[in-house]
């Protein structure tokens, strides 16, 4: 699952070194799921908003491993019109 939110101030340590950088305090949006074949890939679209412009979100991937533990990509932080 590619995950979105804000950044916790330090990440969550599941069991299997899986570490949690969302904030799980606040609202995760799940952005997309892997097919069967465990391909994905997500388009965000971000509308044109002054208000928006240095605003940031965090993402993350997480996917169930084959022994039932939870696996994790590092956190990815977009930040809307940064220059």
């Amino acid at each position: 699952m590619l995950l979105a939110g804000s950044r916790a101030a330090t990440p969550l340590i599941l069991p299997g070194d899986c570490y949690i950088y969302l904030d799980i305090g606040l609202p995760i949006l799940t952005l997309q799921t892997a097919t069967q074949a465990g391909d994905w890939s997500y388009s965000l679209h971000i509308p044109n908003v002054p208000a928006l412009d240095q605003s940031g979100l965090t993402m993350q991937a997480v996917y169930l491993q084959s022994s039932g533990l939870l696996e994790s990509s590092e956190a990815v932080v977009l930040t809307v019109g940064a220059r």
